[in-house]
């Protein structure tokens, strides 16, 4: 059997719990009657496609939604909502994901956007510790920064490129089945990860093998 010597993680729905019916309640609220139809936990669409695939920034973003919903929402009541999305990162993962990184390269691939990126690059991601995404991984691959997204190709073909993996080494975990189809094409090792679960018990028992 392949020796696993990478681990690639989701984001939201494995590292991050998420709570979206929170965030869409939050956005009817504020005047947003379709958010539903345009944020989805797996693939966004219409300007919040557009924010995740990095075609627009926060200010053009921002600007676009006003005129979608025919509201005067700020940054901040935006960023307030998007953030609803996540419930918080459970102190064991943090804990985890140091323990994984002595042994394993540690990445992490997301479908995201700049305001989920401005929080886990900040000391709010883990207040407890005040410590940031970035100080758990070797690095974040977001698809904002790529203008590609799970499960396109292009993404997976860019983070291999960029990372010098192996795929047959590299073990990829997510909560989306038609995302670990899309990286099993590409040789990767799959585990699904289930939101709001504690995935360790799966993940330790693919990794005892090595």
């Amino acid at each position: 059997e392949t020796v696993i010597d990478t681990l690639v993680f989701d984001f939201g729905g494995v590292l991050v719990d998420l709570q979206p019916e929170v965030s869409l309640r939050r956005f009817r609220e504020l005047g947003v009657q379709d958010i539903d139809e345009m944020l989805n936990p797996y693939r966004q669409l219409g300007v919040f496609h557009d924010l995740e695939m990095g075609l627009v920034g926060r200010e053009e973003f921002v600007a676009r939604l006003n005129e979608h919903a025919g509201t005067n929402l700020t940054d901040e009541e935006i960023n307030e909502a998007i953030m609803l999305f996540l419930k918080g990162v459970p102190q064991y993962k943090s804990d985890y994901l140091e323990q994984l990184r002595k042994k394993y390269k540690i990445y992490i691939l997301s479908n995201t956007n700049p305001y989920i990126m401005a929080y886990a690059h900040s000391p709010h991601f883990l207040p407890a510790t005040g410590r940031t995404l970035s100080d758990y991984v070797d690095k974040i691959y977001a698809s904002c920064d790529m203008h590609t997204m799970k499960p396109d190709r292009a993404i997976y073909e860019q983070m291999i490129a960029d990372s010098g993996m192996v795929p047959e080494r590299t073990l990829f975990i997510d909560d989306s089945t038609a995302n670990l189809e899309a990286a099993a094409a590409f040789g990767l090792q799959t585990l699904l990860a289930v939101n709001g679960t504690d995935w360790r018990p799966a993940l330790a028992a693919r990794l005892q093998h090595d």
